[in-house]
């Protein structure tokens, strides 16, 4: 709800925000429907729909003016489906945007629905072959800085059996590996204070040996290998997905298939 408010702010020069709730009924199902209205710039027909992709602008000729809305609504349109739920937007370019969370309400979400929900970029799942899932036992430290980021790494590590410490910097994650014994370490590269390559240099330069993803949302050539220079076992980009994180998990952590 905070990136949807944050980005009609940042797209509203004049003009309105609103913020509507309201219950709703679908085909027997109750949910609760937040309705975020703006009489910002609008989006175009055509850019609607990848405007849920990373680090994409409606308009590029904007992105100086007003900055992309980055990972965002990508991980808001994921943190909508782990919950059941759905985003969807109606926009006019120009005249402003509606973007509608609905959310269930009153019905209990098991732990296998959120497994099952997602692939590796937040689309329904196809086919017997996503049906398998595996449960995890150890502890994984996540170091990020942004709490949507946080939350979003919390709910698809717990839901897959593993106990979850979160730290904001790359300073506060140097300090806590040394207070519990940790499995494995999520390591945002960008963060304040210490970002990951730091932080990891400064693990490695203390002995600690826990494993080391990288998490970046950068894509460009040579980020893997500057990730690998730097310390890190390993490599994943953002937004994450449920399938590349299991795939890597079962590398480094022992699992158990869930019976049928």
């Amino acid at each position: 709800m905070l990136n949807l408010l944050s980005n009609a702010f940042k797209f509203t020069k004049q003009g309105h925000v609103y913020l509507n709730v309201l219950p709703e009924d679908h085909a027997g199902n109750r949910y609760i429907r937040f309705d975020v209205e703006d009489t910002g710039i609008g989006i175009p027909l055509e850019k609607q729909e990848s405007v849920f992709e990373q680090f994409t602008q409606a308009d590029g000729r904007t992105t100086r003016k007003y900055g992309g809305t980055g990972l965002g609504l990508a991980i808001t349109k994921q943190l909508a489906a782990l919950l059941g739920g759905e985003l969807t937007l109606t926009s006019e370019l120009g005249k402003g945007s509606v973007f509608s969370l609905a959310i269930p309400v009153g019905v209990g979400v098991s732990d296998q629905h959120l497994l099952g929900e997602l692939n590796d970029k937040g689309q329904e799942n196809e086919g017997p072959q996503t049906t398998k899932q595996s449960k995890f036992a150890g502890h994984v430290l996540v170091a990020e800085d942004v709490k949507t980021n946080q939350v979003l790494a919390r709910l698809l590590l717990e839901k897959m059996g593993l106990d979850v410490t979160v730290v904001d910097d790359g300073a506060e994650a140097v300090e806590t590996v040394h207070l519990e014994e940790y499995d494995l370490i999520l390591m945002d590269m960008q963060m304040p204070n210490m970002n990951g390559y730091e932080a990891t240099q400064a693990l490695r330069g203390q002995g600690v040996s826990t494993p080391v993803i990288a998490l970046t949302a950068r894509a460009m050539k040579g980020d893997r290998e500057k990730c690998l220079e730097a310390g890190c076992d390993n490599f994943l980009a953002k937004p994450i997905g449920r399938h590349e994180l299991m795939n890597i998990l079962r590398k480094y952590i022992s699992a158990e298939p869930i019976p049928a």
